[in-house]
């Protein structure tokens, strides 16, 4: 792959990264704030776990009513409880409510989220967790009549519609139901190894089962057998399903078709398959009963089933995925950018090869000056890109990011960004190694051509660390372009961008008003006077006052299925940089507060989704309560371990 191809590659991912963020797990798109429903406070740091069973390892049962049984002991929610399925962890359940929308709940029913809106002529089933727990995959049945598969992130809410899953493309969908996914993390946050989805789709002559591999540059899905209610194990390396004859079948799930597997002998009314947590088993329903097999049968005509629950209907193992707490402690942004580094990327192979693990590679370095915070809006929109974030100090570059550069960077196959106030001397060091270096400024005026016609637009304060720290999950869910403001008012430049989102393209009439949202102080200030061009637009103001708790307020309206959060200390806006080129939400903490009530609640909510909680800076900046709260927030029955930074190499 010559350099160039290679930039395209890097800045191509730079905006799929960014956009397509459901697919990574940390924001799911949509075009309006959220907005939570929810019963019990939701802010319990040991309310994760609220039952003590009498049998965690027996399915959960959910049949239609209120009473859920979990563990073999009975739950009682608020609402009719159908077609129950556990987040990863194990701390959420997502299932159909009575009003047939799609919600989730704690294990105990409470802090109830409902995702979908009621619909007179809809009917939906069969929700299930897909990548990593950051979006919900469920069955909906149309005004039509017609089953296709929906999705939704798992933090949203009713006030968001619901969108088309994009795997398929249009009527191909039709008649698609009874979705299941596997995900399973390489160590890098929202770096799925296997993110699968098998669902069952009407065929020409019965119901078949496919699946789609998620993780292919350009996923197709593809049949695997004639049958139904496809089931795929944890981890995804096989699949159960039933077959045309009503009994259990298990497939490995390989390059080449693999015979299946019976695992059931002439058991009736056989359906909804579920893994136990460790792949042995593997529960189904009957008219009267809920069963189990194992999924490895020693004989070839017989295998002997046991009654898990005398209560028909769905079952679902809770799974125990512990939640990992990783501190990077050093207080030194450069020590610290090439530790993160260090756990995100490869060493660049020497022959310049990248046949293999491409999206491990970096192709490009972003480089800012410890020195400079007027980069700090710049530098955040690189996040979750092609290549690390490194800082550099001065005029001379530093032997440890020199050191770090030539590890992850081959001059052949990458370049440099410098962004803001680099000095000449290092960008003259990295010309005599061989890299082809470019400078970006650290702020520049908009082009007012990007906002003509648009329905939608951000304004953003860039002395907001709140928003800056965040803008990526903000712009990944309105899918517009910022407009950066370092004052509390406009420049005649920033005005005439503002003026351009009244002008429709050629050729076409505006039909909307458009709606500006306002990061910041800053940005609601600046909004408010009246100009001359001004157009007629709806103003949304996010944020202002404290740092902290507008950090929560931002990932509350915009990040709906973050897998990773980061903390950040309000002290040091060279870590929040560096949080957000993780490619993830991030609270901001401050030293002598901790974390922020608020920023509980919300964890609490999301944890369905969360399996990573990382903490930037020493104990000084983001205290070990800070962290154990955060993660305590998240987690399920399988609790918190703490573990440090990983070296990929």
């Amino acid at each position: 792959m010559t350099r160039r191809l290679r930039r395209q590659h890097i800045l191509s991912a730079v905006m799929v990264t960014t956009l397509a963020a459901a697919a990574t797990g940390c924001a799911h798109a949509s075009h309006r704030p959220a907005t939570h429903s929810s019963s019990g406070t939701g802010t319990s740091l040991t309310a994760n776990e609220n039952l003590n069973p009498p049998n965690p390892d027996a399915p959960t049962v959910s049949d239609g009513s209120s009473r859920v049984v979990i563990g073999g002991a009975p739950v009682t929610f608020g609402s009719a409880v159908q077609d129950a399925s556990w987040s990863p962890d194990g701390s959420r359940l997502a299932y159909v409510d009575a009003d047939g929308n799609i919600a989730t709940a704690r294990p105990d029913g409470t802090d109830v989220r409902v995702l979908t809106r009621a619909g007179a002529q809809v009917k939906r089933a069969h929700p299930t967790w897909a990548a990593g727990g950051s979006a919900i995959v469920f069955s909906e049945r149309g005004a039509d009549g017609v089953w296709r598969l929906e999705r939704i992130g798992s933090n949203l809410t009713a006030a968001n519609q619901t969108e088309d899953v994009q795997y398929l493309d249009g009527d191909e969908s039709a008649g698609d139901s009874a979705p299941s996914a596997a995900s399973a993390s390489n160590s890098v946050p929202n770096d799925y190894s296997v993110n699968r989805l098998a669902y069952q789709h009407a065929g020409a002559h019965g119901p078949e089962v496919w699946i789609l591999d998620e993780n292919q540059r350009e996923p197709v899905a593809v049949k695997v057998a004639a049958g139904s209610d496809p089931a795929l194990a944890p981890g995804g390396g096989s699949i159960a399903f039933v077959g045309t004859d009503g009994q259990l079948y298990v497939e490995k799930i390989a390059d080449k078709p693999a015979k299946p597997l019976q695992v059931t002998f002439g058991t009736t009314s056989v359906g909804s398959p579920a893994w136990s947590p460790d792949g042995k088993r593997i529960a189904f329903r009957t008219a009267t009963t809920i069963e189990s097999v194992s999924a490895t049968p020693a004989g070839a005509k017989a295998n002997p089933s046991r009654v898990e629950s005398t209560t028909p209907g769905t079952p679902t193992y809770r799974p125990r995925q512990a939640t990992t707490a990783v501190r990077f402690a050093e207080s030194d942004p450069i020590a610290a950018a090439i530790t993160l580094s260090r756990t995100r990327w490869l060493d660049a192979p020497k022959n310049g090869n990248f046949t293999e693990g491409l999206d491990r590679y970096a192709g490009t370095v972003i480089l800012v000056d410890v020195d400079d915070p007027a980069a700090a809006p710049v530098a955040s929109q690189f996040s979750g890109g092609g290549g690390p974030l490194l800082f550099v100090r001065g005029a001379a570059l530093d032997a440890r990011v020199k050191a770090e550069i030539r590890r992850v960077l081959d001059p052949r196959n990458g370049f440099i960004d410098a962004v803001g106030a680099v000095s000449d001397g290092v960008v003259a060091a990295l010309t005599n190694m061989g890299y082809e270096v470019d400078r970006v400024p650290g702020q520049r005026d908009p082009e007012p051509d990007s906002f003509v016609g648009a329905t939608t637009a951000v304004v953003v304060s860039s002395r907001d660390q709140a928003a800056v720290a965040n803008i990526n999950v903000v712009l990944s869910a309105l899918r517009t372009t910022p407009l950066f403001i370092s004052s509390a008012t406009l420049n005649t430049a920033q005005r005439a961008a503002i003026n351009a989102i009244g002008d429709p393209p050629p050729g076409q009439t505006s039909s909307a008003t458009p709606t500006v949202y306002a990061i910041g102080a800053d940005a609601a200030a600046a909004l408010h006077p009246a100009w001359s061009g001004r157009p007629a637009m709806n103003v949304v103001e996010i944020g202002g006052g404290d740092v902290a708790t507008e950090s929560v307020r931002l990932l509350a309206a915009y990040a709906y299925g973050p897998t990773t959060i980061a903390l950040a200390p309000t002290t040091s806006w060279q870590l929040q940089v560096l949080a957000a080129s993780t490619g993830c939400p991030v609270l901001l903490v401050d030293p002598t507060k901790g974390l922020d009530p608020s920023a509980v609640t919300f964890l609490v909510g999301a944890n369905g989704s969360i399996s990573t909680v990382y903490g930037f800076g020493d104990t000084a900046m983001v205290s070990d309560t800070a962290l154990a709260n955060a993660g305590t927030a998240v987690s399920g029955p399988g609790g918190v371990t703490t573990a440090a930074p990983s070296p990929l190499h």
